[in-house]
């Protein structure tokens, strides 16, 4: 069967498992699945680049976020990059004379990214990761790598189904599976890029 969709991916699961009466707990498998993905995962893939304003001081993450590779804010026709920074260094830095009148850390807090100093508003460029998710249809994980949403998903079921003597196969081929995909990513984001190397030292 071709793991095409998100129909077909329960089906064969399905099939799998030899169980045609779980296909309720199916969904569970998948969404056990893109729940570990998400945490554990981060692919060239996952990366999205959109503008975002600020809104009373503080940006409020798009759908399926999951963390900032970068942040950039602008200053006339200058981009800079806004660092990542404690609540105690944004607080000091906040109340603090003669401090940059543009905001130059963020803190993330649940589904907010607050920024330093405290009020702070503009124009920001950034890119994030954004996690996987297959309530339908399909994406791109399941089109270039179908074989982790099989044996992730399987690797879910053994807590229902209890000893399965396949588990270690399973665990073994979504192991390869992952490797396969950072080893992927790592190859693309450097694709075409030329590497600059260190001049010899002369004596």
């Amino acid at each position: 069967m071709s793991l095409a969709d998100y129909t077909a991916v329960k089906a064969s699961l399905g099939d799998w498992l030899h169980r045609a009466d779980i296909t309720s707990q199916c969904d569970d498998f998948i969404d056990l699945f893109e729940s570990d993905f998400n945490a554990t995962v981060r692919a060239r893939e996952m990366e999205q680049v959109t503008t975002m304003t600020a809104t009373d001081g503080y940006l409020l993450h798009p759908t399926n976020w999951l963390g900032w590779k970068e942040v950039r804010g602008t200053v006339g026709a200058n981009r800079y990059e806004v660092l990542p920074m404690s609540d105690e260094a944004g607080v000091n830095l906040t109340g603090f004379q003669g401090a940059s009148a543009y905001p130059v850390g963020y803190k993330v807090t649940g589904s907010k990214t607050y920024l330093y100093p405290l009020g702070s508003s503009g124009s920001f460029a950034v890119k994030y990761y954004e996690g996987v998710g297959l309530s339908s249809g399909t994406n791109w994980l399941l089109t270039r790598y179908p074989g982790a949403y099989l044996y992730g998903s399987l690797l879910q079921a053994t807590a229902y189904i209890a000893d399965d003597p396949r588990v270690s196969l399973w665990q073994s081929a979504y192991s390869q599976i992952l490797e396969k995909i950072k080893s992927d990513s790592a190859k693309q984001s450097w694709s075409g890029q030329v590497l600059q190397m260190r001049p010899e030292r002369v004596a």
